[in-house]
């Protein structure tokens, strides 16, 4: 008998120690996924409040971050004036939605440990997009928990001026992409996603066949009226930079919806000039030479930056955030989607002309470019 009981206690034993070794191994695993289905929270967050990228589809995934609960403390608003220096010991990069701040998230991951700098990611979660005075208080409790540090805030933001708020400015990076292939990563994201990947997505199945060539041909909605997203990451809180969409009743009661283009266009030269204000822009189609970029003037943060996006590490997340479609697409609508973002359009070829010049003042490869 007590030899049964034993065995049974052995197999037990043996049982335990396999369990832990499979979890063990699979740790990795796990974190992979985490940390993917945290990105696609973030990102489908910003489709909800978007517009034109499939809003009426997207299933927002369960909210997988705990809320961040700040103090009611207020901001007190001071002279500006005094506290017009930029910060160099704090980076804030408000990246742009499918533009490869993922990818910059694992680089800095990497880098907050060789580089010896707090990195922080705030979700769109925890901050909406344009709450400036929960960004500033956030970033100056950040400073207050790491006076001796180096800070990297990565976060879905507008444009902010601190120096409004009595706090130093950060220095301000960002990296831009194509409006038309960040429109079309954003269709095709709204439908299937990223490559590791819970939950799923609403709309018809003949919806989600649909490629963006149709939807441009077929007129729908969200790919012939979309002003893009430039504006509401760079030009910022100003009265200019909202509510560029006006609803008017029409005699047959219908509402239709207008898009007030003298204010976008004041919105647009706004975010130009807030452009010269970066400390860096990148342009993603120039990857490597972004990281050359932010590895030549800001080494104290991205000192091996371009080794560590070509390391294993960073490389697994870029092959598991890739959206699980692409879809191609032709000329003709490459076209049509360019006139209809002419807007973010504007701002991206400064931001690239910008980005050309400093690579030239600074040494890296031949891109002669007329001064501004």
């Amino acid at each position: 008998m007590r030899t049964v009981i034993l065995s049974k206690t052995l197999l037990r034993i043996a049982f335990v120690v396999i369990l832990v070794l499979v979890l063990y191994s699979s740790r990795k695993a796990r974190d992979v996924a985490s940390e993917t289905l945290k990105e696609v929270s973030d990102e489908l967050a910003l489709l909800q409040e978007g517009e034109g990228s499939g809003e009426d589809r997207v299933d927002i995934l369960e909210n997988i971050d705990n809320f961040y609960h700040e103090d009611s403390e207020e901001i007190e608003e001071k002279d500006p004036i005094h506290f017009a220096a930029e910060d160099k010991k704090f980076l804030l990069h408000n990246k742009l939605p499918k533009s490869g701040s993922s990818t910059m998230k694992y680089i800095l991951k990497v880098l907050s440990d060789k580089n010896d700098f707090f990195f922080d990611h705030y979700r769109v979660s925890q901050c909406d997009i344009d709450n400036n005075q929960r960004l500033v208080h956030h970033a100056a409790k950040l400073r207050r928990q790491h006076p001796d540090k180096k800070i990297v805030l990565l976060k879905h933001h507008t444009w902010v001026n601190f120096t409004h708020r009595g706090y130093p400015q950060p220095q301000f990076i960002n990296v831009v992409r194509h409006p038309v292939t960040q429109f079309k990563s954003t269709y095709y994201f709204s439908r299937f996603g990223w490559g590791l990947q819970k939950g799923k997505r609403n709309g018809s199945h003949e919806d989600r066949k649909r490629s963006i060539d149709d939807c441009v041909a077929q007129g729908q909605y969200e790919c012939v009226d979309s002003i893009g997203v430039f504006n509401k990451y760079f030009c910022g809180t100003d009265p200019v930079c909202m509510d560029h969409r006006t609803h008017q009743q029409q005699p047959d009661g219908k509402w239709v919806r207008f898009t007030d283009h003298e204010k976008l266009k004041k919105a647009t030269e706004l975010s130009k000039q807030n452009i010269l204000k970066y400390r860096q822009i990148g342009v993603l189609e120039e990857f490597d030479s972004t990281l050359k970029l932010l590895e030549v003037t800001l080494p104290e943060f991205y000192k091996g930056a371009l080794d560590a996006y070509h390391g294993p590490y960073v490389q697994k997340f870029v092959k598991l955030t890739k959206s699980k479609s692409h879809g191609n697409m032709t000329e003709e609508t490459a076209k049509k989607l360019e006139e209809m973002l002419s807007y973010d359009m504007d701002i991206y070829n400064l931001a690239k002309q910008v980005f050309h010049q400093r690579l030239q003042e600074n040494g890296i490869g031949n891109n002669a470019v007329a001064p501004l």
